[in-house]
């Protein structure tokens, strides 16, 4: 079964990471990796993050994404739950991230 190697929780300087988005993405480039996901803590990021991090880098594919804080469910003597979410959906075609480059496509085959 052919697999694509990546990283799915990668943190900039934005957020609790100590180098810039560009620096992450040159890195697990230097590594071969085929993806990377930049996800930084939702409370933390400032306007500018979506425009400084770019779709791709060579053969890398970028996903771009956020850490969501989370409370979980709160039990009450009611037996009611409660919940405080936050949701982010993306959606992730194969145009909008060049998937597959043709490194990738080499490791499917």
């Amino acid at each position: 079964m052919p697999h694509l190697k990546g990283s799915l929780h990668v943190h900039t300087h934005f957020s609790d990471g100590a180098h810039t988005p560009e620096e992450m993405i040159e890195a697990y480039q230097a590594l071969e990796y085929d993806f990377v996901a930049i996800t930084d803590h939702d409370y933390l990021i400032k306007p500018q993050y979506w425009e400084s991090i770019p779709d791709t880098r060579g053969d890398l594919i970028v996903f771009k994404g956020i850490e969501l804080e989370y409370s979980p469910s709160v039990f009450s003597t009611s037996g009611r739950f409660w919940e405080k979410k936050k949701l982010f959906s993306s959606s992730i075609t194969p145009t909008s991230t060049g998937f597959p480059s043709p490194r990738s496509t080499g490791r499917l085959r």
